[in-house]
């Protein structure tokens, strides 16, 4: 649907603002935010983004080892790169749908320190269900380990996958979410992440004030109001996702790993990714490639889910550039 209509006007209408500073502690956002998940305004911090955000979290807490889940978003291994710290691959098996198995992860810890994990996941949009992430949780608190967990497209989920209920019972877990993804508002670059109040204290002692802009501050405030928005997205979440799927599935020379997000993650049979993302491009369209998202064989894409329309357009092309 693209970014709501209804915040164009928001931003016609405070236009005139924009000559003027920002709210410098963002203090009316972060009220927003509190209000919305029932926590506390001491358990938030607001940042420029999601990467703002991890790179925030590894320069306070100072991990040696960072266990990250394969694949997995590019932005965690360059965060770990920067602030001087080692990241530690761990693979998820192709046979169990690259699900995470707590039991595998926890065996795989050793001495690492801290753990990233998304859910979904980005690429494989696949989730970590309340009784495996209990398992994750309970032992990184009986080893002191500290659990990052990237909420960023747990909005699409149909279902209540989210981790925040925990941060009264877990000292060591940091949740971050965003409006952007399910807004449609990526450039907004704004993020929050959760915690308990000591840990979400340290993390804004680190934090440059004044980093968020008056438009993403805007977004923070109205956008969880607008009840039409969210309510079409809803009604669109239980329609197309499935019915494109299951188009994309009967394709031949691919196999297309079941959604949770707005995205499809798909192995090619035949042709590297880097290939069938050029033939994509020639024809106006943009696929991702996993190839950096710690895919050994070069042999994965991510799509994503749009409205029925540009979805039988992307079919279309998708099925001639397999050939």
């Amino acid at each position: 649907m693209g970014p709501p209509k209804h915040f164009k006007k928001i931003i016609t209408r405070h236009y005139k603002n924009l000559s003027e500073k920002s709210d410098y502690y963002f203090e009316k956002a972060i009220n927003t935010l509190a209000n919305y998940y029932r926590v506390d305004q001491e358990n938030i911090l607001i940042a420029n983004g999601a990467e703002d955000i991890i790179d925030i979290i590894i320069r306070t807490l100072k991990p040696r080892k960072v266990l990250l889940p394969m694949p997995c978003d590019t932005m965690y291994m360059q965060a770990c790169k920067r602030n001087g710290c080692e990241a530690v691959p761990f693979y998820n098996e192709k046979e169990n749908e690259f699900d995470i198995i707590p039991d595998k992860l926890i065996s795989a810890v050793r001495d690492a320190d801290m753990i990233i994990i998304s859910n979904p996941n980005n690429p494989t949009g696949r989730i970590i269900d309340k009784a495996s992430m209990q398992k994750i949780l309970d032992h990184c608190q009986q080893k002191g380990i500290y659990l990052v967990i990237d909420e960023s497209y747990a909005d699409f989920v149909p279902f209540d996958i989210s981790s925040i209920r925990h941060i009264t019972g877990y000292a060591n877990i940091v949740i971050i979410r965003t409006p952007a993804n399910y807004f449609a508002l990526g450039g907004l670059q704004f993020a929050y992440c959760i915690s308990c109040e000591n840990l979400a204290g340290l993390l804004r002692m680190n934090q440059v004030p004044g980093t968020v802009n008056t438009i993403a501050l805007l977004a923070c405030d109205n956008l969880f109001n607008d009840t039409r928005f969210i309510k079409k997205t809803k009604a669109w979440l239980q329609t197309e996702p499935k019915r494109f799927y299951k188009a994309v599935s009967t394709l031949g020379a691919i196999t297309a790993y079941k959604p949770y997000a707005n995205y499809i993650f798909i192995e090619l049979e035949q042709i590297p990714a880097y290939t069938l993302c050029e033939r994509m491009e020639a024809k106006g369209i943009k696929v991702q490639n996993c190839s950096r998202m710690g895919i050994l064989n070069g042999q994965y894409i991510r799509i994503s889910i749009k409205n029925k329309k540009q979805n039988e357009f992307f079919l279309d092309r998708f099925s001639r550039c397999l050939l």
